[in-house]
């Protein structure tokens, strides 16, 4: 009775990686693990060695936790039971599921043993191409059709990457206003709330293989300011109904270096990044330890940028951002790089009285919708230059969109106009210098010598109309007056 219930023990804890055809016994058995999938590393530990094929007993490695120990023993454990207890026991002491094996099993790299026994197969390594992997044991020989089963001709080899889910994770970057993910031929309209970006990444694990790290990072040239206040998280599509739960992510910023973390540093690719900032967006443990998490396909990221005073303008360089994805042990994917083409926007003003001479003096603001954006005042030339507020040498910059030009003082001797100049900058209008110049003058008009019909005449024909009825009033009482003269 106790061999039976020894040998159901055995076959209850067995769990094989790939089907085996029984054979008859042979010398020089051998159990060779391999993994040609990827790039995932596996390390091998022996659990228990057999102890004896009459009794089927095993000897278990010194200091093996006693959870593991337990389950080997139970009649009515499982390959399923066995092997949560080793992942449960390696995570609270590594030194706790039996004798490392030197080495790692990798592609191009196998590991072969010849002591008949329980081996666990761990993730050491993960494969940024896959979503997952799944720890193993095996349990060697296995007892099938009464007798002891070593593999083919007494050698048996188990691939670990059968384990291997090998879906292709994805994370792309694109400008929130435009179709679909674009290359940086394109740049993101600029309004009063500013750029606009929308980053998208494939989930990664499943409910049954939960992830253990999950970040969406995203890296700006220090031309573009992160609003941390306008990030909105959602899962599969933008909409209200599928927004993220506060405080399912955590949504941190930092100045990029080339010793930021949790970020890698490539000298030939992230030197526009020094001095810029870095964007993590990170799911919580407890996020990753629900089950929902794996409900969703995609994890959606929309969140805005203002130009500010060291964007670059023109198209030589640019703006770029760069985005990617980190997950589980050190899984990593580079989504698009994309760029933000600015320019600065310039406008004569003019003496609108026949000449269309430069007018020096005027104060113009520029607009995006109903919100100033900046201003700047017309020099000996009339041209004016929009400049950030407060400084004398940095000029505004516009990445693409639609604006106003409006007047907020004249010149000393001319009326305050209440014309606008409105203009749109699409992609193509933006040159390599960076300079765009508004194609309508904006002119001015002399309170002395008005136009015809214009705005300065309104005071003369106020003035001419007040005379004439003084007059008229003047006339009517010289009239009475004579007449009471007459009638005396």
């Amino acid at each position: 009775m106790k061999f039976t219930k020894r040998i159901a023990a055995i076959i209850l804890a067995a769990i094989l990686l790939i089907a085996v055809v029984p054979t008859a016994f042979a010398q020089g058995e051998e159990l060779t693990f391999q993994c040609e999938k990827g790039t995932f590393e596996y390390t091998i530990y022996k659990v228990a060695s057999l102890a004896s094929t009459d009794t089927g007993a095993y000897t278990f490695e010194q200091g093996l936790a006693e959870v593991v120990k337990t389950e080997i023993n139970t009649a009515n454990s499982s390959g399923a039971n066995l092997l949560a207890a080793l992942d449960a026991a390696y995570i609270t002491d590594a030194s706790s599921v039996g004798a490392k094996l030197d080495g790692v099993v990798k592609k191009n790299s196998t590991k072969t043993v010849t002591e008949p026994g329980i081996y666990y197969a761990r993730v050491s390594k993960e494969d940024p191409n896959a979503t997952a992997a799944s720890n193993s044991v095996i349990v060697w020989p296995e007892y099938k059709n009464n007798a002891w089963d070593y593999g083919t001709n007494g050698k048996l080899t188990v691939d670990l990457g059968e384990k291997v889910d090998a879906g292709n994770p994805e994370v792309h970057k694109q400008f929130t206003d435009k179709a679909a993910t674009v290359t940086s031929d394109y740049s993101g309209m600029n309004d009063a709330d500013g750029v606009s970006f929308t980053l998208t990444a494939s989930t990664v694990g499943s409910a049954t293989k939960k992830a253990s790290r999950y970040v969406i990072w995203d890296k700006m040239f220090k031309g573009l300011t992160f609003d941390k206040n306008s990030v909105e998280i959602y899962y599969d599509s933008v909409s209200d109904n599928n927004k993220a739960a506060n405080g399912a992510f955590t949504v941190a910023s930092t100045t990029f270096n080339a010793n930021t973390e949790p970020a890698t540093y490539d000298a030939n690719s992230d030197a526009d990044y020094i001095g810029g900032t870095y964007i993590t967006v990170t799911a919580t443990d407890d996020l990753l330890a629900s089950d929902a998490f794996y409900n969703h396909n995609k994890v959606i990221v929309v969140y805005k940028a203002d130009l500010n005073k060291d964007a670059r303008i023109g198209t030589a360089k640019g703006n770029p951002n760069k985005d990617g994805l980190l997950y589980n042990t050190n899984g990593s994917l580079l989504g698009e790089e994309v760029k933000v083409y600015t320019c600065v926007a310039r406008i004569k003003k003019v003496n609108g009285n026949k000449t269309n001479a430069a007018l020096k003096g005027a104060t113009l603001a520029i607009y995006s919708g109903d919100t100033k954006l900046a201003s700047g005042t017309s020099d000996n030339n009339g041209l004016v230059k929009f400049m950030v507020n407060g400084s004398t040498t940095d000029e505004f910059v516009l990445a693409p969109g639609s604006y106003k030009i409006k007047e907020t003082a004249a010149p000393s001797g001319y009326v305050l106009s209440k014309d606008t100049v409105s203009f749109t900058i699409n992609d193509s209008d933006i040159t390599a210098d960076g300079v765009f110049n508004v194609a309508t003058d904006f002119k001015n008009y002399t309170t002395v010598a008005p136009k015809t019909g214009g705005e300065g005449t309104m005071i003369f024909t106020i003035v001419g109309a007040s005379l004439v009825l003084i007059a008229g009033i003047l006339a009517v009482i010289v009239l009475k007056k004579r007449s009471k003269k007459t009638e005396q």
